[in-house]
């Protein structure tokens, strides 16, 4: 059994959907490749992420207000991952690739917190790159990958 803190999906690929766990792994899945029974996810790949109950998985959105209908190429495939761990880890969407520094790692760790991550969230607009997140000392960290 399952059992799901969070989901997430990227825009252009929304058939493939990842799932956070409480036991800190990531899980992915094709909803259309679903062909065993309706109440049942196949899960296709699943990866250690973290050391504790994964709280948001976040990919960059689109700029729908300026009429943009593209993710900028700069953070394509990228998404953001937040833990009780007290991190956030940057991965990119073709996890099981040696694009980490190991099979299966991370882009980057970020471990400045001190305490629960409870949500990450991409700037929505203006720069690519840029994400925020909070811990359970109600500091908001932002970051800039430039």
């Amino acid at each position: 059994e399952l059992a799901t803190t969070c989901f997430g999906y990227q825009h252009k690929h929304s058939d493939n959907i990842l799932f956070g766990s409480d036991s800190g792994r990531i899980y992915r899945t094709d909803i259309h490749g679903n062909n065993t029974s309706e109440d049942k996810i196949n899960v296709q790949q699943s990866i250690e992420a973290h050391f504790g109950p994964i709280t948001n998985i976040d990919f960059p959105k689109f700029q729908k207000d300026s009429g943009i209908t593209k993710i900028s190429s700069s953070v394509s495939g990228l998404y953001l991952t937040s833990s009780y761990d007290w991190t956030v880890k940057l991965w990119h969407n073709k996890i099981g690739t040696k694009l980490g520094k190991h099979n299966n790692g991370p882009l980057s760790v970020f471990d400045q917190m001190t305490d629960y991550v409870y949500d990450v969230k991409w700037n929505i607009g203006g720069k690519p790159g840029v994400f925020a997140c909070c811990d359970g000392e109600s500091k908001i960290n932002l970051f800039d990958l430039k």
